[in-house]
């Protein structure tokens, strides 16, 4: 019960080099056999996504995420492949985080941001990876 447009986004997490993926219809199984001979030829759509070591090398200081492909179905029904982009995460140790009660509680006591709660963070991160 899904209408159009629709916008997808699979995450393949077990790639470090070039790879591709099929684009295909669900479960057919509930069609008839007539109907089902109508659809076109299975897959869809075969995607190169191309360059993903070159990426994973620009980036081999962070922590791959995986690699998201966007995926969309327009207006007309016709399926197209809007970007593949690799995300990576950062930890950013001992970053000083305050909440803005305790910053504009701060502000007024002239205690310093020095004192904020160390903690912990990620900063995530993406590169677009050309499609061939």
């Amino acid at each position: 019960n899904n209408g159009i447009p629709q916008k997808k986004a699979m995450t393949y997490t077990k790639f470090t080099d070039d790879f591709h993926f099929n684009v295909s219809y669900g479960n057919l199984e509930h069609l008839s056999e007539r109907q089902a001979s109508e659809f076109a030829t299975l897959p869809l759509m075969m995607v190169n996504v191309k360059g993903v070591k070159d990426v994973f090398n620009q980036h081999h200081d962070k922590t791959s995420k995986g690699i998201k492909a966007h995926i969309m179905v327009d207006d007309s029904g016709l399926i197209g492949v809007e970007s593949v982009e690799a995300i990576f995460e950062t930890i950013v140790a001992n970053k000083t985080e305050t909440g803005w009660m305790e910053s504009v509680s701060n502000f007024f006591t002239g205690n310093s941001d020095d004192e904020g709660k160390k903690k912990k963070s990620t900063d995530c991160d993406s590169a677009l990876i050309p499609l061939l």
